[in-house]
């Protein structure tokens, strides 16, 4: 099932897309994460708004992708959820791929963590980026959660500037990004996977 490297078995996880079933799974992942990073106080997202963004005929949310990363037995371990924006951007070497994706929901179960999940999502929402056209993926990371800031640093992320009162008042942010490998938009330019 894994490869054994000192104490740990690393297992083969795999990335796929967001399925019905996930949504309980999903809503308990957006409980934690809301409440270890802002307090019991803060309000998750609402259950009713994601199960309309993930749903599999979804039209109003059609800008939105949910990637799960899941173990060996299918159960979701991580989630990324994904919207492109279809803005232009100044980048005259590329000045029809003007669109970039943002990461606005990034979590991985504790008991996964430090494995290589959240890097593996991110390389993928690279990948369905590009798939859009999108040049770049952006992210907003409280300044709170030092670890996730340097956790996106190590993913290629730079920081872009900072939003004051997000996800809510008083809390500063930092807005980051990572621009597609040049090569991945080559590729597809070529129509290669």
């Amino acid at each position: 099932h894994g490869h054994r490297y000192g104490t740990r078995v690393v297992h083969k996880n795999m990335i796929r897309g967001f399925e019905i079933t996930d949504l309980k799974e999903l809503f308990e992942h957006d409980r934690r994460m809301t409440r270890e990073l802002i307090g019991d106080h803060a309000t998750p997202y609402d259950e009713d708004w994601l199960r309309k963004l993930t749903a599999p005929n979804r039209e109003r949310y059609r800008s939105y992708n949910t990637l799960v990363a899941a173990d060996t037995d299918n159960h979701p371990i991580g989630f990324a959820i994904l919207r492109i924006h279809k803005r232009a951007l100044q980048l005259p070497h590329r000045a029809r791929r003007g669109h970039f994706v943002d990461i606005f929901f990034l979590s991985v179960a504790p008991g996964h963590q430090r494995q290589g999940i959240g890097s593996r999502l991110i390389d993928d929402a690279e990948r369905w980026a590009a798939a859009q056209d999108a040049v770049e993926l952006r992210l907003a990371v409280m300044d709170s959660n030092t670890d996730a800031i340097r956790f996106y640093e190590r993913n290629g992320f730079e920081e872009i500037g900072l939003m004051r009162d997000y996800p809510e008042d008083g809390v500063l942010s930092h807005r980051m990004r990572r621009r597609c490998n040049p090569s991945l938009l080559d590729a597809l330019d070529r129509g290669m996977p």
